[in-house]
């Protein structure tokens, strides 16, 4: 499944062709819409994969077994794995209503780094990965 990235997309006009003033406008069936118009609609998670008001991205005991969240910015909260090879998001956007489980994963044997949102993942194999360098 590809994706497709609408950069010519704007919220402010979707929103005023509805007549959305604010995102407390937005019903279900707007919301739907919305995630179709931008073609996410086939990677959201159902049940969503992350909550802001659930382990691990609300921390409510912090002790040597687990790492404190890495949290600064509204409706995001984050962790670290265990393991330190990655990162785990959770990212609360209100117009579509929905919590986005975003992550970075790097597979130190395999030297594979995968980045993923909800159900759209790409892995790149670093030992083939053609790097390109630019100097200034």
């Amino acid at each position: 499944m590809d994706f497709l990235i609408h950069v010519t997309f704007s919220l402010l006009s979707w929103t005023a062709e509805r007549g959305v003033l604010n995102v407390s406008d937005m019903t279900p069936v707007l919301t739907n819409e919305l995630t179709q118009t931008l073609g996410v609609d086939d990677f959201l998670a159902y049940p969503e994969k992350c909550s802001l008001s659930s382990s691990p991205y609300k921390c409510t005991n912090v002790s040597s077994s687990n790492l404190p969240n890495i949290t600064d910015i509204d409706n995001v909260a984050c962790h670290l794995y265990p393991s330190c090879t990655g990162v785990a998001c959770c990212v609360y956007v209100d117009w579509l209503r929905h919590s986005f489980h975003s992550y970075i994963e790097f597979d130190t044997c395999l030297y594979i780094l995968t980045v993923g949102i909800e159900d759209l993942k790409q892995s790149m194999d670093l030992l083939t990965y053609a790097w390109e360098y630019a100097f200034c």
